[in-house]
């Protein structure tokens, strides 16, 4: 499918996004759109210590994944960055974090993971929200994230071949379970340098309340529990972001977490961090945005 291109000189309002990305289609003369600089994007980028400058959004779809790519223009090698949404989110949900990310100077790719977004079926409901059974449930979402990953690897390729002029070297952040997601795709793909993790599903047995599982059923599921595979996501730069006031994590597992992980960046150090917010729930907060702005810039630029 062909491209969708858009120059973009603030943030869009939620009305104008859903103009742009919603199920209606705009007719854009010349496919550009020029918007004036809005009192919100003013701030974000004040936020993040940067001037505003145009950037270029476009939207596609890559083997019948619905992208949108968003980023500065430059005669340089700029970095890639994917943002991967929450379950039952979509992409449009973090076009603000992206656009921020972008001015800071980042190819920043969202999509929507199977199942979500413009690809979202029919019977989605059936199969996760009316799904009594846990266990299927979590065995179906970690389908998802598998299948986004191997999706990942074919975007990137496309991106390589395409006109984008990228770095070699990849970031890649994500919310809640695809905080979980970002994590399980830097064991997969080896040029992903740096992973910002924001509020990622530990202590996934209590989480789903199957405890009472039978030995065999609990090892699937605890491979799949960052407290087991946090191991593997090194030597990649890694950060955990997470809220104080979030009900949906288990802070003390978090806090169990970090001390795991300094032990295995012991040869590191400078390649971990951890950062924990008072009175933030389970949302991403402009500080973190702009936390993820640095670590990125550190690591990738």
């Amino acid at each position: 499918m062909k491209s969708e291109f858009y120059r973009v000189d603030g943030i869009l309002s939620e009305v104008k996004c859903q103009q742009l990305f919603g199920d209606r289609k705009v007719n854009i003369q010349d496919n550009q759109l020029d918007l004036c600089i809005g009192e919100e994007f003013l701030n974000a980028c004040k936020e993040l210590k940067t001037k505003p400058k145009p950037l270029f959004l476009e939207k596609l779809f890559v083997e019948e994944v619905p992208l949108m790519f968003c980023y500065p223009q430059s005669e340089q090698n700029i970095p890639p960055v994917f943002f991967i949404h929450d379950f039952e989110e979509k992409k449009e949900d973090h076009f603000n974090d992206a656009l921020k990310l972008a001015q800071e100077g980042f190819f920043v790719i969202l999509a929507d993971l199977p199942l979500h977004g413009e690809r979202k079926t029919k019977d989605f409901d059936i199969q996760f929200v009316f799904d009594t059974n846990p266990l299927n449930r979590f065995k179906k979402k970690i389908s998802i994230i598998k299948k986004m990953i191997e999706e990942f690897k074919i975007i990137l390729n496309h991106i390589k071949k395409g006109p984008h002029k990228i770095s070699e070297f990849i970031g890649i952040i994500g919310f809640s379970l695809g905080a979980n997601a970002a994590l399980m795709a830097a064991i997969s793909i080896s040029s992903i340098k740096a992973v910002i993790s924001i509020s990622p599903i530990i202590d996934i047995l209590k989480q789903l309340g199957l405890e009472t599982l039978n030995t065999e059923e609990i090892q699937s599921i605890n491979k799949h529990d960052p407290i087991d595979f946090c191991h593997q996501v090194y030597p990649a730069a890694l950060l955990l972001l997470s809220g104080l006031s979030d009900k949906q994590i288990n802070i003390l597992k978090m806090k169990e977490l970090d001390k795991k992980l300094i032990q295995i960046y012991q040869k590191s150090p400078e390649h971990y961090g951890y950062k924990s917010y008072p009175g933030i729930g389970h949302f991403i907060a402009p500080m973190m945005l702009k936390k993820s702005s640095l670590w990125f810039k550190r690591f990738l630029q």
